[in-house]
């Protein structure tokens, strides 16, 4: 199985974090490395944020996803490169939503056909179980575990957006007004931050502090801190996806009142897959810190392999190791900006993940790959210190 995730695409605004001309070929390098290994991959797991809903300033309708697939037609078109791997996978493809694409419905999937007309599957479960995996694998984008990024449960806006959508929303405005003539978010560094913070991460711990002792509401210390960093005014409208406008008085003061103690609450986020202090972990780990291994660690209790995304950073480690170790994967991201590509020292790629199951050994190998350039074109690579085996025994093998 292949996870793939977090490429982000969008129709080329220059607040995307994608760009055709920086991270088309490493994409479809991914999907010609499944294609060309159909014979032993079972399935293909499009494993959220594969396209991008939210890096748009607040005057733009948010694109969909025909929108999107017809600016990218070497990705998306029945010729180009996800075609031919539905087709060398004769079907096997499976989309799961992330927070950058959680208005995707199964009609918005249809429209990604091979020549066959065959399409990917939308899977909605929590945490998706792929046949393949025999049981001991599970994986979910990973923005359910955070409290920006995970769906509202209580339905206050479309598709249940969380603030995390409004949060980028005005990052976009903010880098919109960094770039110059002829730039795009992609000549940013660290541009495709999933938290999107445009302050330090020093700063914003302080500023939630409040928060956690119950003196604020943290709606409103990211909304004014963001309002603070973009000049804005909290009257702004947004343009939302299904053309309703939302202005940022309601998103701080209205809608997302109380996101931090609502984390706690069992009926929406359950026990058995967040764990206890879910809020915390959720806020500082996931959103402070860009780790998903509290949670990953919880899915562990039932599953051998647990594989995550929505970090933005490459992960193989083993969990819980004097228990029932579990291997964890987090497939990273496809779309590094340019500086972070080609520093010289320890630069970003784009990556993906792959599990594989042997049955017959009861032991279940993560692997993350890399997409390197080298004179002949994009190249697939293992990246060895990432790589975990366990037995489903309940020991390392």
């Amino acid at each position: 199985m292949v996870f793939i995730s977090d490429t982000h695409i969008g129709i080329g605004d220059r607040t995307n974090w994608y760009q055709r001309d920086v991270h088309e070929s490493a994409l479809v390098a991914t999907l010609d490395y499944v294609s060309n290994n159909a014979d032993s991959i079972a399935e293909l797991i499009l494993l959220g944020d594969i396209v991008d809903q939210w890096t748009y300033p607040p005057d733009v309708t948010p694109p969909s996803l025909a929108m999107i697939a017809e600016a990218n037609p070497r990705v998306f078109a029945r010729h180009g490169a996800l075609a031919r791997t539905i087709e060398a996978l004769d079907g096997n493809v499976t989309v799961l939503s992330g927070n950058h694409d959680q208005q995707l419905t199964a009609a918005d999937v249809g429209l990604l056909r091979d020549h066959s007309g065959r399409s990917p599957r939308l899977a909605t479960a929590f945490p998706y179980v792929p046949r393949a995996g025999l049981g001991q694998v599970a994986c979910a984008h990973g923005h359910q575990f955070s409290i920006f990024n995970a769906p509202d449960p209580l339905g206050r806006m479309p598709a249940e957006l969380p603030i995390g959508h409004f949060v980028t929303r005005l990052v976009a405005l903010y880098v919109d007004g960094r770039l110059g003539p002829g730039q795009t978010a992609a000549d940013e560094p660290k541009s495709a931050d999933p938290t999107g913070w445009a302050w330090e991460k020093d700063e914003l711990f302080e500023l939630l502090a409040d928060v956690v002792e119950g003196k604020d509401s943290l709606s409103r210390v990211v909304i004014d801190a963001l309002l603070r960093a973009t000049n804005a005014d909290s009257r702004l409208p947004i343009k939302l996806y299904d053309g309703s406008v939302v202005t940022l008085d309601q998103v701080r003061d209205e809608l997302y009142r109380s996101l931090f103690f609502g984390f706690q609450n069992a009926q929406h986020y359950p026990g058995s897959a967040y764990g206890s202090n879910a809020a915390w972990h959720a806020l500082i780990d996931s959103d402070l810190h860009n780790n998903l291994g509290h949670f990953a660690a919880e899915l562990g209790t039932t599953y051998r392999a647990v594989v995550l995304g929505h970090i933005h950073q490459d992960r193989g480690a083993l969990l819980r190791p004097d228990d029932m170790p579990t291997a964890y994967a987090n497939s990273g991201f496809g779309c590094p900006s340019l500086p972070d590509m080609t520093r010289s020292s320890d630069p970003e790629l784009p990556t993906f993940a792959e599990v594989a199951v042997d049955q017959e050994a009861g032991e279940v190998t993560t692997y993350i790959k890399a997409i390197e350039s080298s004179p002949a074109g994009p190249v697939v690579v293992e990246l060895p210190q990432h790589r975990q085996v366990v037995s489903w025994a309940g020991g390392t093998a």
